[in-house]
């Protein structure tokens, strides 16, 4: 089993991207969250009062603050990994084009750090203010601002993380995940629409969501796009491959006692072909 999965997780790994930029500010807020606390315990554990130390105590909480709040009031996600299903490059007419799908995932501990640091420079933020406004009103305004500010970011990442815990849409389990063991072969019997705009699996009604494939204009017959119905194909073996391999895996699932250990990492290949089907399923 364990030499089983490991053969598994390295067929899942083929279809991640490493973001490089993002998991270099990752990196870079880790070290400035470091910088913030070592500071801020010399501010009060040693009772150094410079006032450079609460100012760069507060110049790096704005940074955080504001980054953790426009991530959420744009609903960005900032995680250093994506799911890249394809990437084509179709030559035509002279132009290169590009076709690929990512698909968006997050984890629970990268959700828990982000809320902790926040949480945590938020707290050390409005500490240090305290040495650089002598007015109370004035910090009154402060902490008021800031509680406005983080409050709706807070909700919106725990909810975050409440919904990586629980799971898939539930849509996609009646449909798809529970009745597995009936659509093994959905994607033989699937046919494209009149302009390749949706994927159509008539057997169970449901369709893919639009963008994926190459759409067919209505002037099809007229220029040769052959090459572009090629591409089509391969994106649909492709999702047909994934599929295959996400059936065996659920029903190892089913009809396999696993270790623990091997059933958390089972878990792990099992989300991560969650999100490439509920990302391509219309539901």
């Amino acid at each position: 089993m364990k030499k089983y999965l490991k053969e598994k997780e390295n067929i899942v790994k083929k279809y991640f991207k490493h973001i490089k930029w993002l998991y270099f500010i990752h990196c870079l807020d880790i070290i400035l969250f470091i910088l913030i606390l070592g500071l801020f315990i010399s501010l009060t554990a040693f009772s150094h009062k410079e006032k450079w130390v609460s100012y760069t105590i507060v110049t790096l909480g704005v940074y955080f603050l504001i980054k953790f709040t426009l991530s959420n009031w744009l609903s960005r996600s900032l995680y250093y990994y994506k799911i890249q299903v394809f990437n084509l490059v179709v030559n035509f007419k002279d132009a290169e084009i590009n076709l690929k799908r990512n698909v968006d995932i997050t984890s629970f501990w990268f959700i828990a750090m982000s809320i902790l640091i926040n949480m945590l420079t938020a707290f050390m933020m409005q500490w240090s203010t305290k040495d650089l406004i002598d007015n109370k009103i004035w910090e009154s305004v402060v902490f008021v601002l800031l509680n406005l500010m983080l409050l709706p970011s807070f909700l919106n990442s725990f909810q975050e993380l409440i919904s990586v815990e629980k799971g898939v849409d539930s849509r996609f389990i009646n449909l798809l995940k529970n009745q597995y063991f009936l659509h093994k072969n959905i994607f033989n019997n699937a046919i494209f629409d009149e302009n390749n705009i949706n994927l159509v699996f008539e057997e169970i009604n449901l369709k893919s969501k639009e963008g994926i494939f190459i759409v067919k204009p209505k002037n099809f017959e007229k220029i040769n796009y052959e090459i572009f119905n090629k591409m089509n194909e391969k994106i649909l073996n492709n999702y047909k491959e994934l599929w295959d391999f996400y059936w065996n895996v659920l029903d190892l699932k089913q009809k396999t006692k696993v270790k623990y250990w091997h059933k958390i990492k089972l878990k792990r290949i099992e989300k991560i072909l969650d999100a490439i089907f509920i990302d391509f399923f219309e539901l």
